[in-house]
């Protein structure tokens, strides 16, 4: 068929090859829709699938490959006129700033995205952004900031991750020098977690909150079990092919 069904045609298998856990097959799809953009004038289609590319470079850890596609997608959105995928693209963007430690673009740009969500009632967008800016927050311990999210916003805009939020209390009551609620606020961060995600921020957030009491023997044991999960990580992450998440690598198999 025509150019874009074809590109249409491989965007979805990818997504369903994603939706399944297969990221491998569906990068493969997603490299092959690729090839016919050159022949696409539909900006909105091409941004949907450079958005599901920077999706795939972030979870496999190339973060800047990530963000190059991300900001590629937003370049189609602001092109289609699609002014809510628009602040979608650039609350993964601040994301991708977040994880790359670019604290303060990452900042400006997420607060852009919940005002944007706050001025049209966009439920999805303010929760994105302010799951974000609590990730943020914590990160820099800035405990005004913290302050401002948990006296401004109900817990249930942090439904995303409860697991998170609840470290996030933890350390910063422990900042603040409330040790036992940090402790009780940390147990229920446990209780919440459901990933392997979750138990790698869980151990970091627990050494922190640890070592900011003086409890430095769980500190030490936290940290441990911190390095053994993200050592276990990085072997099945290295036992993939090398090039696996390559873009050539996938067109010469095809």
């Amino acid at each position: 068929g025509q150019p874009l069904r074809r590109l249409q045609a491989f965007y979805y298998h990818g997504r369903v090859c994603a939706n399944a856990g297969h990221r491998h097959e569906a990068m493969a799809a997603y490299s092959h829709a690729k090839d016919f953009v050159p022949e696409v004038d539909a900006p909105y289609p091409v941004g949907l699938l450079y958005y599901q590319l920077g999706v795939c470079y972030g979870n496999n850890f190339d973060y800047p490959l990530g963000l190059f596609y991300m900001e590629k997608a937003l370049e189609c959105y602001e092109l289609a006129g699609k002014e809510r995928q628009q602040y979608i693209v650039k609350a993964a963007i601040g994301q991708s700033y977040l994880n790359l430690n670019r604290i303060e673009e990452a900042e400006t740009i997420l607060n852009e995205v919940l005002e944007w969500g706050k001025k049209n009632n966009d439920a999805y967008v303010i929760s994105r952004a302010l799951n974000l800016l609590l990730r943020l927050h914590d990160a820099t311990g800035d405990i005004e900031a913290l302050d401002s999210l948990f006296g401004n916003y109900p817990l249930d805009i942090f439904r995303q991750n409860l697991a998170t939020y609840h470290a996030a209390v933890a350390h910063y009551h422990a900042l603040k020098g409330d040790i036992t609620v940090a402790e009780e606020t940390l147990s229920r961060a446990w209780a919440a977690s459901k990933t392997s995600n979750d138990t790698v921020y869980l151990h970091h957030k627990s050494y922190q909150i640890y070592k900011t009491s003086g409890r430095t023997d769980k500190a030490l044991s936290h940290h441990e079990w911190l390095l053994a999960i993200q050592d276990s990580i990085a072997r099945v992450t290295l036992q993939q092919p090398l090039m696996a998440i390559q873009l050539d690598h996938y067109q010469t198999r095809l």
